[in-house]
């Protein structure tokens, strides 16, 4: 039940750290209003695995973000 509580509480807390400017109002809103309405499943899906490819290089790691579709 903790888990349950935590994972609405990250869900809802991102979706009010969306930033809304003046100019892009309307979409932004309903950017955020579909985040708040999405299942808990799909917000680590969407928000948090984000696929990258990881790349050694040098005794370096780059993660290069891959090209994601929009929610």
């Amino acid at each position: 039940m903790l888990r349950t509580s935590l994972a609405c509480t990250l869900k809802s807390w991102a979706a009010q750290l969306l930033p809304i400017s003046p100019r892009h109002q309307e979409k932004h809103k309903a950017y955020r209003g579909r985040l708040l309405t999405m299942e808990f499943r799909t917000f680590p899906d969407q928000m948090i695995q984000v696929p990258c490819q990881i790349i050694r290089y040098a005794h370096k790691v780059i993660y290069r973000p891959a090209e994601l579709d929009p929610i």
